[in-house]
């Protein structure tokens, strides 16, 4: 019988891992004392290790806040820090992305002294062994190809996608985005992005343009179709089984409507709304379980993890983080499945 997967959960407040047994809810362990302000991880799923990127000090995007230049390294089976690995003089790793064809970790950093786009890391080596300058300032969140070659990154401050080439360590191409983005991923066979646009995980004003989804040929770098969808959205995640992802934010000050985050769920070869979950408050990352069969979604404020049957589109059960502070918030954030 197979076992069941493990959630990991970081949170930026607590600057903590959570692990959960994701068939029962249980939590089975807390990995605590991290350093500050835990953002996104990734899996080395053969060497069954979890990357944790530490992005600021304290604060959050846009507020000026002191940077960070860590990437912690866990061990998936003993829940344990193996080591940290320290980026600088790059800061503030946002998004991270382990390559198996390369055995390298990927960390998209926002613009210093040293440069911004995207550092290649070796974990083994435990240092920076490359680094892919971008155009556009702040990397933000990016997608790896599943050959290994390419990889894709979002700017929320520069109106443009940045297509790098892995195999050069070069900018290979701009596409035009004049909204900026959030989180963007591949399809399983490699031939679409999926992106939302403008990027509105702070209130737009009301004649903002539109929040669309956006399908993306990765050969021709062509917009294929587009999908209008009610704001304001942040991520998307494309699962295995031909759905994408994307959660509408809506945090309590927005002036959207509603004080309550959501799931929209689409099919990704029509484009076309299979439905839209109310979640907690201030969904943002999400991940496909391996099964296909649910998806979960992390509500910051609501320090919650939502787990959505894709059967019924209904919230199967909620996984509570535990609160260890007097924070207002849990800033559950990054999200990733252990094997």
């Amino acid at each position: 019988m197979n076992a069941s997967p493990v959630l990991a959960v970081a949170n930026v407040t607590y600057c903590s891992v959570d692990f959960f047994d994701y068939s029962t809810g249980t939590n089975l362990a807390t990995l605590t004392d991290l350093a500050p302000q835990p953002h996104e991880l990734a899996v080395d799923p053969v060497g069954r290790r979890l990357f944790v990127s530490h992005t600021y000090r304290k604060g959050a995007y846009g507020l000026g806040s002191e940077q960070s230049h860590e990437i912690t390294v866990i061990d998936a089976d003993s829940r344990s820090v193996s080591t940290v690995i320290d980026i600088h003089p790059f800061v503030a790793p946002h998004g991270v992305r382990y390559v198996p064809s390369t055995g390298l970790l990927l960390a998209s950093v926002e613009s210093s002294p040293a440069g911004r786009g995207v550092v290649l890391i070796d974990p083994d080596k435990q240092e920076v062994v490359g680094h892919i300058e971008t155009i556009a300032p702040n990397s933000h969140w990016m997608a790896v190809a599943p050959s290994g070659t390419h990889c894709y990154v979002t700017h929320k401050d520069g109106p443009m996608l940045s297509v790098l080439n892995l195999e050069t360590r070069t900018l290979e191409a701009t596409v035009d985005l004049p909204g900026g983005a959030e989180e963007i991923d591949t399809s399983p066979d490699g031939r679409h992005l999926y992106v939302v646009t403008p990027h509105q995980t702070t209130p737009a004003p009301r004649d903002h343009a539109p929040s669309r989804l956006l399908k993306i040929d990765t050969m021709s770098l062509d917009t294929v179709a587009a999908l209008q969808l009610t704001p304001a959205n942040s991520a998307v995640h494309v699962g295995a089984h031909g759905l994408v992802y994307v959660t509408r934010m809506t945090p309590t000050h927005m002036e959207f409507g509603s004080t309550r985050g959501a799931l929209n769920v689409i099919d990704a070869e029509t484009m076309t709304l299979r439905g839209t979950v109310e979640l907690d408050n201030e969904s943002f990352t999400m991940r496909e379980a391996p099964d296909g069969q649910t998806v979960c979604v992390s509500n910051a404020t609501s320090n919650t993890i939502s787990v959505v049957d894709l059967d019924t589109l209904e919230v199967a059960r909620t996984l509570h983080i535990a609160r260890r502070s007097e924070a207002p918030f849990s800033g559950a954030h990054g999200l990733a499945f252990l094997p």
